[in-house]
């Protein structure tokens, strides 16, 4: 039996595969873009961000009412992390740890974020 090549077996995982890899390895991703370079914490949360718009974009099984409420979820974040960006504008200065965890809990769309979450 043949082994299925790691980019070829990759290729196969769906829109919204993608996604729920995303948001499970974002902590992870981070804080690796973080240490690893000189951009800021929010900056490097962005990345998360913006792979679940793309694969957002690219998920035709997901219900177009579903959709719409994911998508509202990643804009109420996307301009929250705006806002976090001038609060944090470099590598210097980062959000406390509450607040990161906030912010990772509401990087999962699928699920709705309440604030009194802990």
């Amino acid at each position: 039996m043949e082994a299925v090549p790691k980019q070829q077996s990759e290729k196969r995982k769906s829109p919204l595969e993608r996604m729920h890899e995303i948001i499970s390895n974002a902590r992870k991703g981070v804080e690796e873009e973080f240490t690893g370079t000189g951009n800021s914490w929010c900056a490097c949360f962005k990345s998360p961000i913006e792979g679940i718009e793309t694969y957002l974009s690219l998920a035709k099984t997901v219900f177009p009412e579903d959709r719409k409420t994911y998508h509202e979820r990643l804009e109420r974040l996307k301009t929250e992390m705006h806002e976090l960006s001038y609060k944090y504008p470099d590598k210097n200065l980062s959000p406390d740890q509450k607040t990161q965890d906030a912010l990772f809990r509401k990087l999962n769309i699928f699920e709705e974020y309440k604030e009194d979450q802990k």
